[in-house]
């Protein structure tokens, strides 16, 4: 398909080809290799991705938004700050100039995720991923709950999908042990209620590094907890490791920029337990105040907790 997206008609089929136009489109809007880490927006309302990016030291700015028609989108039309980001240019996890836009896609006209239909997987991020590493697959048409979607790596189970997930990304913790077997690459099948996707990447050998999890926070297991701005709050869980320096807390998913991250309390770090202290409700994006927080070890971020952290 040619990327001439100005002729598509009312009534169009969306799919994961015209995506990937509309992104080429983009292509071109970020800077060249730089020092500020691109976040991870995927997934995120448009109004919480302009909140990321106009976070004071963010070095981004928000750049063009299109939806699926191709058509521009003004990114403060309230109408659709609710929609979900389906797609980002530069790519999360690139490194650009200080001051780089960021260009979004959304949904077009209707105001929903495409959704219902067969689904497809056109992308992964990384690219190429170990064993026992976090992955992002990007598609459409995945089943908007995640336990609905199967996800299996040459056969093998990548278990369900963290509840980040979406239409449009599915977030598996963990590559399963396996996955880097013959053949290759490794051949990815995602089976929704409406069908089957297949995609495939090259997955390496487990690196040894064990990811930080999560299990509770303040005690509790979830499947959420809120707890009040300017406290202080204690995550029990595995692999924090020992060194207070290296350890973060950060509240979003992974990849999600780093906005905030929090330190460690002096005196309150085990391998298992830390206890940090919120900012005030004010120093607190929007977009961070209902998140899955990570526990980030020497620049190595963990699984994303299951339990969502609200903060009021």
């Amino acid at each position: 398909m040619a990327d001439q997206i100005s002729e598509l008609q009312p009534g169009d089929l969306i799919t994961a080809e015209l995506l990937n136009a509309i992104i080429r489109k983009l292509q071109g809007v970020g800077g060249p290799s730089g020092t500020v880490d691109v976040p991870l927006l995927f997934g995120l309302t448009l109004g919480a991705a302009r909140s990321i990016l106009a976070t004071p030291g963010s070095n981004l700015q928000l750049g063009t938004v299109l939806d699926t028609a191709g058509t521009v989108i003004a990114p403060t039309d309230p109408a659709k700050a609710t929609l979900k980001v389906l797609g980002q240019v530069p790519s999360p996890g690139v490194r650009v100039l200080a001051g780089t836009a960021v260009s979004l896609v959304i949904p077009g006209s209707g105001g929903t995720t495409p959704g219902g239909g067969q689904p497809t997987v056109s992308s992964f991020f990384p690219t190429t991923q170990a064993v026992g590493q976090p992955l992002q697959i990007i598609g459409t048409n995945f089943d908007l709950t995640p336990s609905k979607n199967t996800v299996t790596f040459n056969g093998i189970s990548g278990g369900t999908p963290t509840n980040s997930s979406n239409a449009a990304n599915l977030f598996i913790n963990q590559v399963p042990v396996g996955a880097d077997g013959a053949p290759q690459p490794c051949v990815i099948d995602v089976t929704t209620p409406t069908g089957t996707a297949r995609g495939s990447l090259i997955i390496t050998p487990a690196t040894g590094v064990q990811l930080a999890t999560i299990a509770r926070i303040n005690g509790s297991t979830g499947p959420q907890i809120t707890v009040s701005a300017n406290t202080d709050i204690t995550i029990t869980g595995t692999n924090f490791g020992t060194t207070e320096s290296q350890v973060r807390l950060i509240l979003g998913t992974p990849g999600a920029g780093g906005v905030p991250m929090l330190t460690v309390n002096a005196g309150t770090l085990t391998p298992t337990s830390m206890t940090v202290h919120l900012p005030v409700l004010g120093n607190i994006p929007p977009a961070f105040r209902s998140s899955q927080p990570v526990v980030q070890v020497a620049g190595t971020n963990g699984i994303a907790s299951p339990i969502t952290l609200n903060i009021a």
